[in-house]
């Protein structure tokens, strides 16, 4: 019972803000430390309240809305390094099957997905890419030159550059627009010089360590060198699927300034005008929005949006899609900026604040906006299924501070359709991902060390769980009759005994193979061989 009080307390602070002052607006920027280069991040230190239950993990900004509602990792156990909620406390399963493919929306926060920044002349970043197993085509080819100027994400795996070169992980990677080249004169000759650029690497935190080690040794035989960031802590993103995804995430990001007929920000304007998308696979392939966007606390409780409705609102859809006007108009964007994340998290009121300007504001209008309030900066991903007709996916990019704020204004808005977006967690994307028939990394990809590993955590949850009933309730996999005169499970009873499958020693010493069966049976692939997880790199 105190456990819970505790936690609703908890609650009830991050909602109200922890300080008991009352907020200074327009207060100066607070100094912070400078991030640094070719180093790992450490995670902000925590209220003094919340420092202890985080010694050995770090929590998501989600962590207070999730300890609620879900069962979280075990407090000395976490999964690769962060508490991360495993499965909903209620039944969900059908639940989040209609939300994700057929009604409404299922929201997860993703802030556990780690990001590297590079920055550096183009042709570095190129090479350092070219090292890191991108095809060629993909890097200087015109078919990928969206991609390379900031329009387009790409997704595809990276390898090791020496030894046996194993592929490492599937990654995401965004280009940040600007410019390519600019020319100087010095000492009467002409000397053309490259701009810097950045990009992002999202990967998986379970294959984060390896990767950034493999970064950071190509980065800095480069010439000349790249700048590598460990941006884990800097930049969270909230992960969405289902038919009302686009309808919750437009209620919650309004562009600043304002949308008008002469606005002439291309990413703004197409993301204020996607209101019929029901299906964000029916975007151009892995289009990229980037826009500031508004408090959204300043606009609760949430209200349902108007969607138009209507023939010509249907065409002008179908002609926006057609034409894309983000491809021709490529502004820097600011998420990319460190000082704009920054000046975001430090500029975002605390709710006591927020709630003072609400009490001010006429009745059933909402606090107009000040000078003060901060340009939250967004980056937004669409991602389309492989699998024909399936259900597409968002990704929000927003700096960590600025995660808590939209995921619930997202959470609690009210769709068109009835009821609320559903929140997912772990067991949910692996959920998702089998109905759509898609692989989920780390745990079906045993050739890469992040799944091997897995494999081998797995493995020893079910062995401790089999051990730990009595003889007469347990499996007896050494009896178990398997028919035609077999006797004994093959294998690991509790594994996916991937040793076994891939004849090694051991196991073609307990069944050998005969030489008609090794004749018309492929032998399969250990798990060790990167030809297990290779894929295309051509981006979805």
């Amino acid at each position: 019972m105190h456990a819970r009080a505790t936690q609703k307390g908890a609650e009830v602070r991050e909602q109200k803000g922890d300080s008991d002052q009352p907020e200074k607006e327009g207060a100066p920027a607070v100094h912070v430390r400078r991030l640094k280069k070719n180093a790992l991040s450490r995670p902000e230190q925590p209220p003094a309240k919340f420092r202890k239950r985080q010694k050995h993990k770090s929590w998501l900004p989600t962590q207070v809305y999730h300890a609620k509602r879900a069962h979280m990792t075990e407090p000395k156990h976490p999964l690769w390094r962060f508490a991360i909620p495993l499965s909903p406390t209620e039944k969900s399963f059908r639940k989040t099957h209609r939300a994700g493919s057929l009604r409404g929306c299922v929201a997860w926060d993703t802030s556990y997905v780690s990001t590297i920044g590079l920055e550096g002349v183009e042709s570095s970043l190129l090479g350092l890419l070219r090292s890191l197993g991108i095809n060629e085509d993909a890097l200087s080819g015109n078919r990928l030159t969206k991609w390379r100027a900031g329009t387009r994400s790409w997704h595809g795996w990276l390898r090791e550059r020496d030894g046996e070169k194993r592929w490492i992980s599937e990654v995401e990677i965004v280009w940040c627009s600007q410019e390519g080249l600019q020319t100087t004169t010095e000492c009467s000759s002409v000397k053309i010089r490259e701009k810097k650029r950045k990009l992002f690497i999202r990967v998986h935190p379970s294959a984060f360590l390896k990767l950034w080690t493999e970064v950071l040794k190509v980065a800095k035989i480069q010439r000349p060198p790249a700048m590598v960031e460990d941006l884990r802590f800097e930049l969270g993103s909230i992960h969405l699927t289902g038919p009302g995804s686009t309808e919750a995430l437009l209620a919650a990001l309004k562009p600043i300034p304002e949308i008008s007929d002469e606005s002439t920000d291309s990413h703004a304007k197409t993301w204020s005008s996607l209101g019929l998308v029901t299906n964000p696979s029916i975007l151009p392939q892995s289009a990229v929005l980037a826009f500031n966007v508004s408090d959204p606390r300043l606009r609760y409780p949430p209200q349902p949006i108007k969607t138009p409705v209507s023939e010509s609102a249907n065409d002008e859809l179908l002609q926006i899609l057609a034409e894309w006007p983000p491809d021709k108009e490529r502004p820097p964007q600011a998420i990319f900026d460190r000082p704009a994340r920054l000046t975001a998290s430090r500029l975002l009121p605390s709710q006591k604040a927020i709630n003072r300007r609400k009490g001010d504001a006429l009745p059933g209008q909402f606090p107009a906006p000040a000078p003060t309030d901060p340009q939250i900066p967004a980056l937004l991903l669409a991602s389309r299924s492989p699998i024909s007709g399936a259900q597409g996916s968002w990704t929000l990019i927003l700096p960590w501070k600025c995660i808590l704020p939209v995921w619930h204004y997202i959470i609690y808005y009210p769709l068109s359709t009835g009821g609320n977006p559903r929140f997912g967690c772990l067991d949910e994307t692996r959920q998702i991902a089998f109905e759509q028939g898609l692989p989920w990394f780390p745990g079906d990809y045993p050739g890469t060390q992040a799944g091997w590993e897995w494999e081998l955590m797995e493995r020893a949850k079910r062995k401790a769980d089999w051990e730990k009933r009595p003889k007469g309730k347990r499996v007896a996999w050494e009896s178990l009759d398997l028919g035609q005169a077999k006797k004994g499970e093959i294998g690991l009873g509790w594994a996916c005994d991937w040793e076994y499958l891939s004849l090694s020693s051991q196991a073609t010493a307990k069944e050998p193979a005969t030489a008609q069966e090794e004749s018309t049976n492929p032998t399969p692939k250990s798990p060790d061989d990167p030809a297990r997880v290779e894929k295309s790199q051509n981006p979805p």
